[in-house]
């Protein structure tokens, strides 16, 4: 499993076991707090009630002519409140008085207990000894809708307590408040959850984010060597994806160092041994004519050493470079012209003509003397496989977001075997005028210096005979 959805899964499952523990204290404690508030009010009113009583009393019994009347009155009012979810049309309190032997002497529920012991019950019992009396009984022990509270207050008379008056109150509209309630906290807690696993999506993301990137980043870096490094913030996961660069640089290095050698050995091995040949040949009696043209191959080949060696660093300079540094913007038209004058001398006695033409004001961002590097070796590159006599034309055009140098000759093309190692190191074609062949890094340099840019290079046969050369370069630096 993804380490983005085990960081999700770990928050829903703390997040949901700790939403579930409260919603279930919340919702179960608001049928308690209900109870508290409807408790406390029943207490104001048996004390009021008591109050009442006691004002009447002219003998130790209780006077309750005055509550007769009240809750007969009270029986016959019609009325309509509406208090949130509930209509109220009628009374529903109870009221009962006892004497100080906890005998019933008025019931407004029509006298039903009159008459009745209640010195026994928690509310009349705990009353008469001074103490606070209130239970809860149900009517139907098998149905807890249908309990009651009872809360008593002591009648008093002559300092003596001599009679208890009880309210009673139904939990049935208390239970129609609790259900709502529980409903309205069961909504917000699933709205409420909903929202905070979408914000562990998000946090889960936000933390796997920079993983992905950096995961990306390395797959693409055997494709893309010069990819940079994706944003990863400035935490542990920046640290991780720089630790991550300079060990790709310290193994590129060191592959970097092997192909080289080798490949650089191998080039060298004919230049040596020509060198070598020709320095054994020299020991023996031979003619000046002979000695001079064993010289001059001695010559020609440390020439070629030395170029190899040369082009070999110019290019090891540029692959080891991850950006550009010395950004400015390069007009190709007057960059091309200036490559094309120096090379002159290159085809002064074969006759063949350089031009550079199209828009003379293309410009674009980049290090001047790496793009000169570039079109001086496809231009030579050209020089050298054209016929004599024949031109070559350099055409600079615009396209979209890309500047583009398009080198054309009239040579006799790229073989089918040759065009997919055209750009490998030291892979060269013989001459058609020498047969000879070059260090084969210039092309290879042209590549390079192209990614650079974040340009691209590309050569093709034309229909018409020769070579396409085309260099695209972005307009503008990211």
């Amino acid at each position: 499993m993804k380490i983005k959805w085990l960081i999700f899964l770990g928050y829903a499952v703390l997040l949901g076991a700790g939403f579930f523990f409260l919603v279930r204290f919340v919702a179960g404690d608001v049928r308690s707090q209900l109870a508290k508030a409807t408790e406390v009010s029943l207490v104001d009113m048996a004390n009021i009630l008591a109050g009442v009583i006691e004002t009447d009393m002219e003998s130790p019994t209780p006077a309750v002519a005055r509550l007769a009347l009240v809750f007969n009155g009270s029986k016959s009012r019609r009325f309509s409140a509406k208090i949130y979810e509930l209509t109220k049309s009628k009374v529903d309190v109870r009221v009962y008085v006892t004497d100080q032997r906890g005998i019933v002497i008025f019931d407004s529920d029509d006298g039903r207990a009159k008459g009745a012991e209640f010195s026994k019950k928690n509310d009349v019992f705990l009353t008469l000894q001074g103490k606070y009396g209130a239970r809860a009984t149900r009517e139907d022990p098998t149905n807890p809708l249908t309990s009651i509270y009872y809360v008593a207050a002591p009648v008093h008379y002559e300092g003596k307590i001599v009679g208890v008056v009880t309210v009673a109150s139904p939990v049935a509209n208390l239970n129609l408040f609790v259900q709502n309630s529980r409903r309205k906290i069961f909504v917000f807690a699933a709205s409420a959850f909903l929202m905070v696993l979408l914000v562990s999506y998000l946090i889960s993301l936000w933390i796997t984010g920079p993983v992905k990137r950096l995961e990306l980043y390395a797959r693409s870096v055997g494709k893309e060597p010069r990819k940079p490094l994706p944003e990863l913030g400035s935490g542990e996961m920046r640290v991780l994806g720089e630790a991550l660069v300079d060990m790709q640089a310290e193994l590129e290095g060191k592959r970097y160092v092997e192909e080289t050698v080798q490949a650089l050995t191998h080039q060298l091995k004919g230049p040596l041994s020509a060198i070598r040949g020709a320095a054994e040949l020299l020991n023996e009696d031979m003619d000046v004519e002979a000695r001079r043209q064993f010289l001059n191959n001695i010559s020609r080949e440390g020439d070629r050493i030395r170029e190899i060696v040369d082009r070999m660093l110019n290019l090891a300079m540029v692959e080891k470079r991850k950006t550009l540094d010395n950004v400015v913007s390069v007009n190709l038209f007057d960059l091309a012209k200036e490559t094309t004058d120096t090379l002159a001398v290159l085809h002064a006695g074969r006759s063949i003509c350089c031009r550079v033409e199209g828009d003379s004001v293309l410009a674009v961002p980049g290090d001047r003397f790496l793009l000169q590097q570039a079109l001086e070796n496809l231009i030579q590159n050209a020089i050298a496989f054209s016929p004599d006599d024949s031109t070559i034309t350099v055409k600079l055009v615009r396209e979209k977001s890309r500047g583009v140098v398009h080198v054309l000759d009239k040579g006799a093309g790229i073989p089918d075997y040759a065009m997919d190692r055209i750009f490998n190191r030291f892979y060269s074609l013989p001459r058609p005028d020498t047969g000879q062949k070059s260090s084969g890094l210039g092309l290879a340099l042209v590549r390079e210096v192209a990614l650079l840019h974040k340009g691209s290079i590309a050569l093709e046969n034309r229909p018409d005979g020769g070579v396409i050369a085309t260099l695209r370069l972005p307009l503008r630096a990211d």
